[in-house]
């Protein structure tokens, strides 16, 4: 028994390669790396990277499509430099700064560097775990103080 990825290794019930099968592989492959991959422009949310002395946030200007991620200040809205990078990432957000649309490989050495509040491990548990249907937040202390004095009172 062979393993491995090869193309058209179509056997019938004797174990023999069927005649024609892998030049029709082939040739379906080919036409299929031959279609252009090309992201539409309209498709996709914008966004602007915003650089304050205390906070790094990505503005989104023009939002597309749903996410479940982010936040809402003064009806603007927002996300943390990790959720950006995980919608670069999937190909759902262009982020630009001072003017240039930013690369993934940008992306990462400014979304992830030492003042921001996600390291790269982080940054992976986090993909991985978006990736595979959870919905992640950071844990925040103040919040879940307000939450439980709200809690006591009642």
């Amino acid at each position: 028994m062979s393993r491995g990825n090869k193309i058209g290794t179509f056997d019938d019930a004797d174990g023999a390669p069927i005649e024609g099968r892998s030049e029709e592989c082939l040739e379906n492959l080919q036409n299929l790396l031959r279609f252009e991959h090309v992201i539409l422009s309209n498709k996709i949310s914008k966004g602007v990277y915003e650089l304050d002395k205390n906070r790094n946030r990505v503005k989104i200007v023009t939002h597309s499509g749903k996410w479940n991620v982010g936040y809402f200040e003064d009806q603007v809205n927002y996300l943390k430099p990790h959720e950006a990078l995980q919608l670069i990432e999937m190909g759902r957000l262009e982020v630009t700064f001072e003017g240039v649309i930013l690369s993934i490989e940008q992306a990462y050495a400014i979304f992830l560097a030492s003042g921001n509040e996600v390291c790269f491990e982080d940054y992976l548990v986090y993909s991985h775990l978006i990736r595979a249907g959870y919905f992640v937040q950071i844990h925040d202390p103040e919040i879940d103080r307000q939450k439980f004095d709200a809690a006591t009172l009642r």
